[in-house]
């Protein structure tokens, strides 16, 4: 099974940017070159607790990580995006 994690460098980058008044030459690339550490540093930091809790017994497997399957051409969260989140729906899944 194959999981990709969703870390977004220019959401980070943006907020970062935003935060600047007046950038100084050279500025903006660090701004880039930290948005890209900082995103992939929350991702790590994510993915412990997340393997903490299913150490724990608090979480399973695919209860933390189903959204982030992929399968060589989207995410499982992807595709329910894409599709409106239908399978969501009342009449679609048990207990319903």
């Amino acid at each position: 099974m194959t999981i990709r994690l969703p870390a977004n460098p220019d959401g980070v980058y943006d907020m970062l940017r935003s935060k600047v008044k007046r950038p100084r030459s050279g500025t903006l690339q660090k701004l880039r070159d930290q948005a890209t550490r900082t995103a992939w540093k929350l991702v790590q930091d994510w993915v412990e607790v997340q393997m903490s809790l299913i150490e724990m017994q608090q979480a399973e497997f695919l209860q933390v990580f189903l959204p982030y399957v992929w399968d060589g051409k989207k995410t499982f969260y992807s595709a329910l995006k894409d599709q409106g989140f239908k399978m969501l729906t009342a009449g679609n899944h048990p207990g319903a």
